[in-house]
């Protein structure tokens, strides 16, 4: 997981605000940047992770497909006339379903993989405007006229 340099970031911000809108290193903006941080590796390690879990379990299919793909084929090989005619029907027929099965799998682990892109998308626009609205209040208070109080 990467590790923000927060002295550094802070350094390089304040090179370009104004004296009493320096940004100081216990900012709890700070806080909110360097938690959205730490979210957003989370789940591009999550989604990493199960990116990958998916390509192993493809593979796996796919190494298993190539076998029995090889046994069928030896014995087709040793088969003559009407017996080749009906392991070739018979094989193709497992072929389309155990492919359609595989196939199926792999697009309900994409689409969930794909909701939780999303989710973590959400979230991080979520923490992304409260940032920024921290951020802004954060800059826009010390400029902002004092109001007249009541009373």
């Amino acid at each position: 997981m990467a590790v923000l340099d927060v002295e550094k970031l802070v350094a390089e911000a304040n090179q370009h605000l104004k004296l009493q809108q320096k940004i100081h290193p216990d900012d709890p903006l700070l806080s909110a940047v360097t938690l959205q941080n730490v979210l957003l590796q989370a789940q591009m390690d999550f989604l990493n992770r199960k990116m990958e879990e998916n390509l192993h379990l493809f593979n796996a299919a796919s190494e298993q497909q190539i076998e029995q793909a090889k046994q069928v084929a030896a014995s087709l090989i040793t088969n003559a006339g009407n017996h080749i005619e009906q392991q070739l029907d018979k094989a193709a027929q497992h072929w389309e379903t155990r492919l359609k099965t595989a196939g199926q799998q792999v697009e309900a682990d994409l689409r969930q993989t794909t909701w939780i892109a999303k989710l973590g998308g959400y979230l991080l626009l979520a923490a992304g405007t409260i940032a920024f609205g921290l951020a802004l209040g954060t800059l826009l208070w010390p400029i902002l006229p004092v109001l007249p109080h009541k009373g």
